[in-house]
């Protein structure tokens, strides 16, 4: 029997789609595992125990989570809920602390939005003002505005007036067969305005139309006030017209609760960007320079309205909006761009849009930035992509990253069959004060997991995690260097019944507002300290009646324990501070392994495992192919003093044959663990 070692040096490329685990051929196949769950990649190659969680507070139904950044010193985490708005601010000054997490204010007030459209949110903010389009159309546009450190308003969109009150500065367009006239009544006051063939409906009613004169050939605003029948409408002149001649030069505001409202909104180029409406989705309207609400048609001078419509030949839906060198504009049928110059300002006469892809966006989740490249999920779910500009080509492609991955954005049905799964949302956090690593996060709604990618371009690196958690994932926002998440957790006396999966059986106050926090290896944890050293703790309401892990001094682990009706936990040990909260399962898993030379190969063969000798680094618990645990500490260790971790190499007993030789490291413990490399030894 030949005996074989097989190192592997890096984890870079992380968890691999079962369909490729035949693949040793593959060059990132050295650097991939099996399975990598509730893991960080690192940029060296290691990986490490996923951050717990630091639990916040309860959320009032489903939530979409938004981050508002006014500075660095003055962050908000918003949680959007049915007709909703709360908001949280978020200090991380003090790098020797936990981030304080104060909550602000609760808004109803024209928080409009119900449960069924949180999904199809976008939003954009500078400064003080947050704008949120409601992707369908169905809904007017939102303002949120920072009124001061701890007050914001929210009001509807509204285009900017002069102080005469007219003209308003919108987009307008014709949406009745272009043959249609329309007849003014009258030049002044209270007219009727009369069309050729049936077009007015109830929701014209407020609705501001336009009329070309033919003498001073400009468009003047009639404001209709009520129906009279499908072809007349009683309406009130707000510019006074120059005549009363029939024509079919006249048109209507872009957005109203006839036409619909805003889908998308962006802010770049100093202009407020507004993608697609309800009844005219390929639009692109782009505000005056410097003036968020004033969209003014006008001589076409540099600083006016933009008016671009996607003409590809088909009715495309702007979904999509991110700004990198270029402003890209991304539809559910394929990718755009807006050209951005350093020596040309962008203007009417400048301002074109190139079709570039046709892989379409996911609806649900928004394009982002990470890596230097967007990314986005492919319109049927199935495929994560990035948009970036290729020199070979010499245009922008959007060739898929999760080839080899695919498995994390699938599910399969009853029958094996592979099915798009639910993938929402989208956010990265571009690393932290402890690790440098930046991740690219979305939600996989399906299977309530995270799905965590780190990429560094340069060097060819990319690799894909997964979270999972005692309850499903929901959303995720990173403010500045914290991550947020909205997860789904059972409630104490639940019973988990699969005809209930997607509530726990219950309607409400199950979702819960967390923070990622790097020192806790718990999940909705909270840390709770003794001014003297004592056995019981506070502060744990949110856990009442439930079994929970107790950690102190981030690597003394104490076991489960109830939390008492009133909130307390009574553990064993006297110490002065502990964390307590879920656990996760942790589980990594090597590939099969591979060794070929000179017409020799392993493939297929039964093969003896002998041992793996395994790179670790502050390392407190690992269990190794179920059996094998590392030892932190001895019966006759002083126990008031803190333990320290395993450094270095470990060598670690493997027994049993196997044609795939595949070696599961889990933790047994809650604690910190990091695996920078192995090497396994097989007798073939």
């Amino acid at each position: 029997m030949r005996k074989l070692i097989l190192p592997q040096n890096s984890m870079h490329a992380g968890e691999i789609t079962p369909n490729a685990y035949s693949r040793d051929d593959l060059a990132i196949y050295g650097s991939a595992l099996k399975k990598l769950e509730n893991w960080n990649i690192l940029l060296e190659g290691g990986v490490e125990r996923r951050a717990g969680s630091e639990w916040i507070a309860v959320l009032i139904g489903e939530p979409r989570l938004f981050s508002f950044e006014f500075n660095e010193d003055q962050q908000y985490i918003f949680a959007l809920t049915n007709t909703r708005l709360d908001i949280w601010s978020v200090d991380d000054s003090d790098p020797d602390e936990l981030p304080t997490v104060t909550f602000v204010e609760t808004i109803t007030t024209n928080a409009d939005w119900t449960t069924a459209l949180l999904d199809t949110l976008h939003v954009s903010h500078s400064g003080d003002t947050m704008f949120v389009a409601d992707g369908t159309g169905s809904q007017i546009m939102k303002e949120i505005r920072r009124t001061s450190a701890v007050t914001f308003a929210i009001s509807d969109f509204a285009f900017e007036e002069p102080a005469a009150g007219f003209p308003r500065y919108q987009p307008y367009l014709k949406f009745a067969d272009n043959p249609v006239t329309m007849t003014p009544s009258g030049t002044t006051g209270g007219i009727n305005c009369t069309l050729s063939e049936a077009f007015w409906t109830a929701d014209h009613v407020g609705v501001i139309i336009r009329h070309q004169d033919t003498v001073s050939d400009t468009y003047k605003e009639i404001l209709i006030n009520s129906i009279t029948s499908p072809t007349v409408a009683a309406c009130t002149v707000r510019e006074t017209l120059d005549g009363t001649t029939e024509t079919t030069s006249w048109d209507e505001a872009v957005f109203s609760t006839a036409n619909g409202w805003q889908r998308e909104v962006k802010l770049a180029e100093n202009r407020l960007i507004i993608g697609g409406s309800r009844d005219f989705p390929h639009g692109n309207w782009l505000s005056n320079t410097s003036a968020f609400f004033r969209f003014e048609e006008g001589s076409g001078d540099d600083n006016q309205m933009i008016d671009r419509p996607i003409d590809s030949g088909k009715i495309e839906q702007v979904r999509g909006i991110n700004v990198n060198d270029n402003i890209e504009i991304y539809t559910d049928q394929g990718e755009h761009y807006i050209p951005l110059s350093e020596t040309q300002v962008l203007s009417p006469q400048t301002a074109s849009i190139r079709a570039q892809d046709k892989n379409g966006i996911n609806a649900k989740v928004p394009p982002i930035t990470y890596d230097g490249a967007t990314i986005f999920i492919q319109r049927t779910g199935m495929a994560m992509r990035e948009f970036i500009f290729s020199s070979v080509d010499e245009k922008f492609a959007s060739p898929p990253v999760s080839l080899l991955a695919t498995h994390l954005f699938q599910k399969k049905d009853q029958f094996g069959a592979e099915q798009p799964a639910d993938i929402r949302r989208s956010t990265v956090l571009n690393g932290t004060t402890r690790r440098p690593e930046g991740y690219y996060f979305t939600v996989n709604v399906g299977t309530g997991e995270i799905i965590g990618f780190h990429s560094i371009r340069d060097e060819k690196i990319a690799g894909f995690m997964r979270w999972s958690t005692d309850g499903e994932f929901h959303d995720v926002a990173a403010v500045g260097n914290q991550l947020f998440t909205a997860v789904k957790r059972p409630v104490a006396g639940d019973v988990w019944d699969e005809a209930f999966a997607d509530d726990f059986g219950r309607a409400a106050t199950i979702y819960h507002l967390e923070r990622s926090e790097q020192s806790f290896s718990l999940d909705q944890a909270r840390r709770a300290t003794n001014i003297v050293p004592g056995k019981v703790f506070t502060g744990f309401g949110h856990l009442i009646n439930q079994t929970v892990h107790v950690v102190s001094r981030g690597a003394v682990y104490h076991g489960e324990f109830m939390v008492a009706a009133d909130g307390s936990i009574t553990i064993d040990e006297d110490e002065t501070e502990i964390v307590a909260g879920r656990d996760y399962n942790v589980s990594m898993k090597t590939l099969r392994p591979r060794f070929t030379v000179n017409g020799f190969s392993i493939s297929g063969k039964i093969k003896r495992l002998i041992n793996i000798v395994i790179e670790l680094s502050a390392t407190f618990s690992l269990t190794i192919a179920g059996a094998n645990k590392i030892l932190i500490r001895k019966v006759t260790d002083d126990m008031s003093l803190d333990p320290v971790g395993v450094q270095g190499l470990r060598e670690f007993p493997l027994r049993g044959y196997s044609r795939d030789a595949e070696v599961e490291l889990t933790q047994g413990e809650p604690l910190p663990c990091k695996v920078l490399g192995f090497q396994l030894t097989i007798g073939v």
